[in-house]
């Protein structure tokens, strides 16, 4: 019998919405071919195909420091065994209103984890 996780998931997911609003992430992604960061700091990414960048405007080489937030961050998503391969927010004053996580999912080929605002219901989309 198939039994859903999806609460759990949903629970390990906002675990880590005061990092994301901490640093004012906006696009993070971290795939084999392809690591990116949009956040108060700046726009970095290792790769600059317009197949990777998930932002607007100009990119970045990675920088020390960029570089040391980028780990950071990819320890906390990487904690929760989720297997996201990326993500989006949108925040106001300095809190998350919106955030779509896609995670990569056996079972799914990709699913998306949403969120309209911290006050109204989480929903997945498969």
């Amino acid at each position: 019998m198939y039994k859903c996780d999806m609460p759990k998931k949903v629970s390990q997911i906002e675990g880590i919405f005061p990092i994301i609003e901490q640093y004012q992430v906006q696009v993070y992604r971290n795939q084999d071919w392809c690591k990116d960061i949009y956040y108060s700091k700046g726009n970095y990414s290792n790769n600059t195909a317009s197949t990777c960048i998930l932002f607007q405007g100009s990119v970045q080489d990675f920088d020390g420091r960029a570089l040391k937030d980028f780990i950071f961050l990819s320890r906390k998503v990487e904690s929760l065994k989720l297997d996201i391969a990326y993500f989006e927010a949108r925040l106001e004053n300095s809190k998350i209103c919106y955030a779509e996580f896609h995670l990569d999912c056996a079972m799914c080929a990709r699913a998306r984890y949403i969120i309209l605002s911290q006050s109204m219901a989480s929903y997945l989309i498969m």
